[in-house]
């Protein structure tokens, strides 16, 4: 098994210290994934539908890394707004993020799209929009932070929302 140090050294966005934003954090993968990240030293923003789970996640995490590096917020992701609120709370909070885990989702089947449309949007907005919503601010950070030495500071004028590090700033082909 690979060793947390071989990890952050082979990628340094899983550094100790760095943010990760985990949508769908409240549960399943995303609360796994998240334990993992806040037992490498990482900070953790957990994004999930509000409720007693996202609670619940939160002192689950807070258990492994501290209250002070676990941050829950209540996001719908279909919502692109929330996304936005998710990205400027996190910011705000812990600085630019490193790692963007979109794993938000239902596994419903809701059947045949012609008999149940509004269940099938539901899916749709989720599973789809939602990691359109999350890949969108994160590639618009991405290209606006490119062969920068520093995360500029946020900006109302632009779409930097979920920041990058110039560690995961992607190179030129």
């Amino acid at each position: 098994m690979t060793s947390d140090a071989e990890i952050q050294t082979a990628l340094p966005a899983f550094a100790s210290g760095n943010v990760a934003v985990i949508t769908g954090g409240a549960s399943g993968i995303g609360l796994a994934a998240a334990k993992r990240f806040a037992a490498m030293g990482m900070k953790t923003v957990l994004a999930d539908i509000g409720s007693v789970r996202l609670d619940q996640a939160r002192q689950a995490v807070a258990a492994i890394a501290g209250d002070d590096a676990v941050l829950p917020i209540p996001t719908d992701v279909s919502k692109a707004e929330e996304v936005d609120r998710l990205a400027d709370l996190a910011y705000g909070a812990f600085g630019a993020v490193s790692v963007l885990m979109n794993n938000a989702g239902v596994g419903n089947n809701p059947g045949k799209p012609w008999e149940n449309r509004d269940a099938w949007k539901r899916l749709l907005d989720i599973n789809f929009w939602g990691v359109v919503h999350g890949t969108a601010r994160r590639a618009c950070s991405q290209l606006e932070n490119r062969g920068s030495s520093s995360t500029p500071a946020p900006s109302r004028a632009s779409p930097r929302r979920l920041a990058t590090s110039p560690t995961t700033s992607p190179r030129p082909a």
